[in-house]
């Protein structure tokens, strides 16, 4: 009997703890909501030319996956696309994930332009082909510390990045970039000159949070 009353008592402890978890989380992402109706925030704006970037370097990246899906050795593929993304001017960062103090080839290595569109090569994914290691293009990168957003690249936060299905679907176009550009529909607040939330796109492709930066290989600023 004094092993079911435990049971229960640890069930019910469990359930309460489950319950005030989801009333936490709820209280503050009320509190969130009430803060950003009086923060002012930005929607990166990606002119013409931005987007035909993109598309061109798609482009390329989609000849070095079909290249490699013919090669016995797809490590060649992987090697020729990050020659090509090194030789290219556009990015403003380079940086690796994985365990901080400890590099690994299968880190991801992440590509970032000035205007926060990002690049995600998942190396770990090598062993599948180099189609799973190339990543859709981002339209917004952040990164978090001690679980608060910040857009300062350093050793240690974590990353996140935002994709809405219109920047997704104007990546893979063929057509030309249109003339008026693309705003981001990733807004960022800012609170006390200082980015204070992202918030997910309502149409929403994907939203990854990833590991720690880990290696910070080029800065251009």
């Amino acid at each position: 009997m004094s092993e079911k009353i435990n049971r229960d008592n640890f069930e019910e402890s469990c359930s309460a703890g489950l319950f005030d978890a989801i009333n936490d989380f709820e209280k503050k992402q009320r509190e969130i909501a009430q803060d950003l109706e009086e923060l002012p925030f930005e929607q990166e704006h990606f002119s013409a030319e931005d987007i035909k970037k993109v598309i061109d370097i798609r482009k390329q990246l989609s000849s070095f996956v079909k290249k490699s899906e013919k090669d016995s050795n797809p490590e060649v593929g992987l090697a020729d696309a990050i020659k090509y993304l090194d030789s290219l001017d556009c990015w403003i960062f380079k940086f690796g994930t994985g365990e901080v103090g400890k590099t690994a080839k299968t880190d991801s290595v992440y590509y970032v332009m000035p205007n926060g569109i990002s690049l995600r090569l998942k190396r770990i994914n090598m062993k599948k082909g180099l189609k799973y290691v190339v990543e859709p293009f981002m339209e917004c990168i952040v990164f978090e510390k001690d679980g608060k957003p910040t857009e300062e690249l350093d050793i240690g936060p974590n990353v996140r990045e935002f994709c809405s299905q219109e920047f997704n679907n104007l990546q893979n176009q063929d057509s030309p970039a249109p003339d008026e550009g693309f705003t981001s529909k990733v807004k960022k607040y800012y609170k006390d000159g200082k980015l204070y939330f992202a918030e997910r796109p309502n149409n929403l492709f994907h939203d990854h949070f990833g590991d720690d930066v880990n290696k910070i290989y080029k800065i251009n600023i």
